[in-house]
């Protein structure tokens, strides 16, 4: 038994160690009668981690247009997202913003050809990669744009309106819809190409703060191979943390200093309920949420329930975390180790953004996660009547 249990960890190790191996891609191009000095340059999209949209771009590849034809060859180590811009007097990109003839691309393990008569930006591109790709743009199409609309009707919104509670519920509400639909959404695109890169590279539209059901259903439909990828390890570890920080999990414990140097543990707080709320001072909606949270604060104190601040400042963050407490006027305890995101109290609760928090019964138990607004007195009246 212990044999085979070693040889499958064996495997696995084998078919990781393969999935991390760079994958070789070719882009191959007609663009009409364009020739000599024209190059063509690769611009690839590097995440900054598993969990975050957000991109850092780098020029990585060229080659040369030589009677309207190119190939350009070479490998990546996680397929993903690039840009490919028509430079026709062959110098590099001054800048990767603004007008310019490019083209969107899905980079992956497989040639993509592009045709166009006489630019990038009219080109058709075929892959395989490319087709699941735009199929996946199209179904998240619809709501991006009711995102864009809703992001809209903010900005025009007065600031008188912007700080009511009757607003910030409802604008709370629309945008926690859209993203359950977001999340729906790339859950069913796994479901119908498990075995596709774009499925694995979707899953960063989980993004922020998936629970444990919202980043399953996306991750359990994705093959063997896509599951021992580095970025598929990175996803189970994930998951794993969200799944221990679930409703009806234990909460983890923790002990973290409070300004006065105080250590606090999260087991202190046993026989009441119990606000874990995970916050920064750098952090806008982190501290709009704030006078929220006083009101249950004080309606709800005598009643055996408390707030446990934890902050995610970082190294040098000490002066900004105490001015914030004290502008902010929270008056329960805070506490906070300025590690940040690599404050052992957010890895144990597998926090990627903030605001986060979780309400804690009497025994430990997690009841609930990540009340916001309204939702916060209305379970508080729930679970204390």
């Amino acid at each position: 038994m212990m044999k085979h249990y070693l040889a499958g960890l064996l495997l696995t190790a084998a078919a990781a160690a393969r999935a991390q191996a760079p994958l070789p891609f070719t882009l191959q191009g007609t663009v009409g009668q364009v020739g000599a000095p024209a190059k063509v340059y690769l611009v690839r999209e590097v995440p900054l981690s598993v969990q975050s949209p957000m991109m850092s771009a780098a020029l990585t590849d060229s080659a040369a247009v030589v009677n309207g034809a190119f190939v350009l060859r070479g490998t990546t180590k996680a397929p993903g997202r690039a840009t490919l811009y028509l430079q026709r007097n062959g110098r590099r990109p001054a800048s990767l913003n603004g007008p310019a003839d490019r083209t969107t691309l899905f980079l992956g393990p497989e040639t993509v050809v592009l045709t166009s008569s006489d630019s990038l930006r009219r080109a058709v591109s075929r892959s395989r990669l490319q087709t699941e790709y735009q199929e996946l743009r199209a179904r998240l199409q619809p709501i991006e744009e009711r995102q864009s609309a809703a992001d809209a009707a903010f900005a025009r919104a007065s600031e008188a309106e912007r700080n009511s509670a009757a607003f910030q519920a409802r604008n709370q509400a629309a945008w926690e819809q859209l993203m359950r639909e977001k999340r729906a959404t790339v859950a069913a695109f796994c479901r119908a190409h498990p075995s596709s890169w774009v499925s694995l590279y979707a899953c960063r539209e989980l993004f922020p703060v998936p629970s444990h059901a919202e980043l399953t259903a996306a991750y359990a439909p994705l093959s063997p191979a896509l599951k021992a990828s580095k970025e598929g390890q990175q996803y189970e570890a994930l998951r794993r943390g969200l799944q221990a920080v679930a409703v009806g999990a234990q909460a983890p414990g923790f002990s973290l200093p409070t300004p006065a140097g105080q250590q606090v543990s999260l087991s202190d707080y046993r026989g009441k309920y119990v606000l874990v709320e995970f916050w920064a001072s750098w952090c806008g909606p982190c501290r709009a949420e704030t006078p929220n949270l006083i009101n249950a604060y004080r309606q709800y104190r005598g009643r055996q329930f408390e707030v446990l601040g934890v902050s995610l400042d970082g190294e040098g963050g000490r002066a900004k975390w105490l001015k914030a407490i004290e502008d902010d006027g929270a008056p329960w305890t805070q506490v906070s180790d300025l590690r940040g995101f690599d404050s052992p109290a957010a890895t144990r609760y597998a926090i990627t953004a903030i605001p986060q928090n979780f309400l804690l019964d009497p025994t430990g138990n997690i009841v609930a996660v990540n009340l916001r607004g309204a939702e916060v007195q209305a379970t508080l009246a729930r679970v204390l009547k």
